[in-house]
């Protein structure tokens, strides 16, 4: 299998290692703008774009999410396993909830796990707490 690389602005440049890569293509995933290309319309990994399309039902919401960030990381490991899981805040509000994304992927024998749990009020992310990365033993 050919290396995959993840291209960075910072001075890091190419991102190669498995926990690096995982971590760069999240934080693209949380922070791209699903508008801001004119080459790409359609194929950007954005969640303030699912947010936005579809915060109003956490249910969609999680599934629109494990399918998007599947077929991004399935361009950089072997195997992909998602699990998203919304959870209310208030009993009284559906807009509250927290997402809870947890990501395994394995890469020549080796599983990595990236955990998130995403807090969105009225369709706006307001917090992303990080719950657990790094090489799964």
């Amino acid at each position: 299998m050919s290396q995959k690389v993840s291209p960075s602005l910072t001075t890091q440049g190419w991102i190669q290692t498995p926990s690096e890569i995982l971590d760069n293509e999240f934080a693209n995933f949380m922070l791209n703008e699903y508008s801001r290309t004119h080459f790409y319309v359609g194929h950007v990994a954005s969640f303030t774009y699912l947010v936005q399309n579809y915060g109003h039902d956490r249910f969609e919401l999680s599934v629109r999410t494990s399918d998007t960030l599947r077929r991004l990381f399935e361009c950089f490991f072997e195997s992909v396993s998602v699990e998203v899981i919304p959870e209310q805040i208030s009993e009284d509000d559906d807009s509250k909830f927290y997402l809870r994304i947890a990501l395994t992927v394995i890469h020549e024998g080796l599983s990595y796990v990236l955990s998130k749990s995403t807090g969105t009020v009225d369709s706006r992310t307001r917090t992303i707490i990080d719950i657990q990365k790094g090489l799964k033993s």
